[in-house]
């Protein structure tokens, strides 16, 4: 399997990539191509919710749609591979929950027990009293105000984190591809009837069930939803500094930005993140 190392990040991607899989920059450039790296074997794949390509460890989004490959509403498949009389066997690993009856109502009670833990704390001087609020922030019919802390419990390579998540500025339009334009060169102007939108939004991951266990968060963990209920395209830019993009161990906060291409005549689009593979549930914010 033919890897390329992406200029900006030097994230490894395969041959089939357009774009890095990291930080989105275009793989096939001319000036600044990706670069061919050694050959590299893998014991294991993880086969996304979404579409089902298998991605090699080290990812955190699907190569080919971008998606999350880990997340608290949904689980994802593990491929071991291993080579027997010169060939590749794939042995998928069974989870519990496909096994038995009962197993798969403990992960039922569990979902549901998560949900139950998600929460919305307001609130922005250190000190000051933090209100919850269980159903804000929740779902599509009730997003989060901009500068709404949200704190739930993410799961990545099958460990726990508790996390908190504030959108706390979003700009759109002139102002947006100007600072996206500054980023670098090579970032494309939006489409015709389409402008750009940046959100900063800070992170903090509160615990985790192991502390020497990171977790991984970049631009593709947030989408963009139209006000008419559509996905916008992941978007690939290189985008103003500090970008979103961030491993952060327990105790550890970031602030950074995402970036996204929005209709000129969408007035409120939402931000979402870690929805199931229906797009349920997860974490939702307004724009404005």
């Amino acid at each position: 399997m033919d890897l390329y190392i992406c200029p900006v990040c030097k994230n490894k991607n395969t041959a089939d990539q357009k774009y890095c899989g990291s930080c989105g920059t275009w793989l096939l450039s001319e000036r600044f191509p990706a670069q061919k790296a050694k050959k590299q074997s893998f014991d294991k794949l993880y086969i996304c919710s979404f579409c089902d390509t298998a991605n090699e460890p080290g990812r955190n989004a699907c190569k080919k749609c971008f998606k999350p490959l880990f997340s608290n509403e949904y689980e994802t498949k593990e491929i071991s591979v291993k080579k027997r009389g010169g060939c590749l066997i794939k042995l998928v690993k069974v989870t519990a929950w496909t096994v038995t009856v009962l197993v798969g109502l403990f992960i039922f009670i569990g979902v549901i027990a998560n949900q139950d833990e998600t929460k919305t704390t307001s609130g922005t001087a250190t000190g000051s009293k933090q209100v919850q609020q269980d159903s804000i922030g929740t779902s599509r019919n009730n997003p989060a105000p901009i500068g709404t802390q949200i704190t739930s419990r993410f799961t990545q390579l099958n460990e726990n984190f508790e996390a908190s998540v504030t959108v706390t500025k979003v700009i759109r339009g002139d102002e947006a591809w100007k600072l996206i334009s500054k980023s670098n060169q090579f970032n494309p102007p939006p489409k015709a009837d389409h402008e750009y939108m940046l959100a900063e939004i800070a992170l903090t991951v509160n615990k985790s069930d192991k502390p020497d266990t990171q977790l991984s968060l970049g631009p593709f963990n947030f989408t963009l939803v139209s006000t008419d209920g559509k996905d916008y395209e992941f978007t690939s830019l290189v985008l103003p500094d500090p970008s979103i993009q961030t491993k952060l161990y327990a105790g550890a906060t970031h602030t950074g930005w995402a970036g996204f291409i929005v209709r000129k005549d969408d007035p409120t689009p939402l931000i979402a993140t870690a929805r199931d593979a229906q797009g349920r549930n997860g974490i939702w914010f307004k724009t404005n």
